[in-house]
């Protein structure tokens, strides 16, 4: 089983898809006219994918060893200005897994002996620990403004976390029924997005927005959710909206409502990143059929393997990051068993 690095932190759902990445075909388009340029990313002497991107290029690259590196990721690196800052040097650790990237290059990231679940972040070469929390922690967002978003979970109950300076604060602010939701992320402003029975809620320091269910749902189950600048949010769910249906990814705004996106031949969709020029890339997964990379462009559906020209033989083509240059980031199993990261740019 394949788990890429932040990925597993903000939504169960991946594992699904990337068991599901097993042994798919999808390398070697034979794309007639390439829309991006593909290039390798890895780290010299590493395997791995790169799991985030951001405005200014920086990527966080998640490394281990072989073709399942994501069971023994060892070590994650910020690649900046073309030089590669090896995160697991800070740490006297046995594994080191990235999970997050923000615009100013801050990367939150955890680590242990032997499982990585102790957060720390790092910045300018420098790696600071954070406060324990109380009980099992589930790492969910890093803002541009430093902070951490996190989720702690006894048998009967959820709580949710900020951490901004030196301390843990919870997380509900002015949202409307104290205790009933849960963070599932941060939006590229800030605001902290949490769900409940009710629905999707954008809460920040000037209010809360509720988004609503997507359409034909009743309750679900969130995984991953993005906010863009615009205001557009999409995400995906890690059960079906309505018994008979198998769409997971949605879409939308407060005044269009979500609704469901259409996916042709999937199963379902894990949505992996989002940018603010209407843009949406993720992962499907249909057991009868090869998963395969998507994009979605301003609501067109387009499956990555007919306009990149991945490397002859790739199998595992896997997205994992996105910015608003509407580069693409993630990794791919080569003719040599091995992970490798990969950039995407547009041509």
């Amino acid at each position: 089983m394949i788990l890429l690095g932040r990925r597993l932190t903000r939504s169960i759902a991946l594992t699904t898809v990337a068991t599901a990445l097993a042994g798919c075909g999808g390398g070697g388009s034979s794309a007639t006219t390439a829309k991006y340029r593909y290039t390798e990313i890895t780290p010299p002497g590493q395997h791995g994918a790169a799991v985030a991107i951001n405005d200014s290029g920086q990527l966080l690259i998640d490394t281990g060893e072989g073709n399942d590196f994501g069971n023994l990721i060892s070590d994650c690196f910020l690649l900046s200005a073309g030089s590669y800052g090896d995160i697991g040097a800070t740490q006297h650790a046995t594994r080191v897994n990235g999970l997050f990237l923000n615009e100013h290059g801050t990367v939150l990231f955890q680590y242990g002996d032997v499982f990585p679940n102790t957060p720390a972040v790092y910045q300018n070469g420098t790696a600071t620990t954070l406060p324990a929390l109380p009980g099992p922690s589930q790492m969910l967002g890093l803002s541009d403004s430093g902070a951490v978003l996190a989720n702690t979970s006894t048998s009967s109950t959820t709580t949710s976390w900020i951490f901004s300076g030196t301390t843990w604060q919870t997380a509900l602010i002015a949202f409307p029924v104290p205790g009933a939701g849960n963070a599932v992320g941060f939006g590229k402003t800030g605001s902290v997005i949490y769900a409940d029975p009710d629905g999707l809620w954008v809460v920040s320091s000037a209010g809360y927005t509720n988004y609503g269910l997507p359409a034909g749902g009743g309750p679900i189950s969130i995984g991953q959710v993005f906010v863009d600048r615009n205001g557009h949010m999409a995400g995906s769910t890690q059960t079906p909206f309505t018994t008979g249906t198998s769409k997971f990814l949605f879409g939308g705004t407060t005044t269009s409502g979500l609704t469901s996106l259409t996916t042709p031949g999937a199963n379902s969709v894990v949505i992996s990143g989002q940018n603010d020029n209407g843009q949406i890339i993720g992962n499907t997964n249909n057991p009868a059929q090869p998963s395969a990379p998507i994009l979605y462009d301003n609501g067109r559906y387009i499956d990555l393997r007919s306009i990149v020209n991945f490397p002859v033989g790739s199998t595992q083509v896997t997205v994992l990051g996105l910015n608003d240059s509407n580069q693409i980031c993630g990794g791919l199993v080569g003719t040599d068993g091995n992970w490798h990261a990969f950039l995407l740019t547009p041509v």
